[in-house]
């Protein structure tokens, strides 16, 4: 699961965003976009963050059709993000360690409308900064059915 992960957020990469996985039924109707904001603790929007400062991620899905658009997820899992090195491995993943429930989910959203989602990369249970000082690139996941939704990549710093 990771490594598939993995290969579709580098082809995320690779197109600035938009659908991944060729070949296969699309997760949602077109006209859905994926947008991603990284903030620190006091709220301000920020690329800079010191080593074991806490990352809120706050993922935006918003749909500019004129009219209603729908996702379908295969369990309670509708959002998720990941954090890649420099060299494009995946360094930090929201979801991993975390259980949903395996039922079928739907996301409908009305024209203009837009659901935002925020989750927060920390200290690791030990106090140990999750990411060491470095580059980064962070893209939010919408994991649809069929393939999934992802934000164009923001690049981050860890100094």
């Amino acid at each position: 699961m990771r490594e598939r992960l993995a290969a579709l957020l580098l082809a995320a990469l690779a197109l600035g965003g938009a659908r991944c996985g060729a070949g296969e039924e699309p997760a949602a109707e077109p006209g859905l976009a994926v947008r991603l904001a990284l903030h620190d603790a006091r709220g301000n929007e920020a690329r800079t963050f010191a080593a074991g400062a806490p990352i809120h991620l706050r993922i935006e899905l918003e749909n500019e059709s004129a009219t209603s658009a729908s996702v379908h997820f295969s369990s309670g899992r509708t959002y998720d993000a990941v954090i890649l090195a420099e060299g494009g491995d995946p360094v930090w993943h929201w979801s991993d360690g975390r259980y949903f429930t395996q039922a079928f989910t739907e996301i409908e959203l009305g024209p203009g409308e837009v659901r935002r989602f925020g989750l927060v990369c920390e200290l690791e249970p030990e106090g140990r900064p999750v990411l060491p000082p470095g580059r980064y690139r962070a893209v939010a996941v919408i994991p649809g059915v069929g393939s999934e939704l992802h934000s164009p990549p923001v690049s981050l710093q860890i100094r």
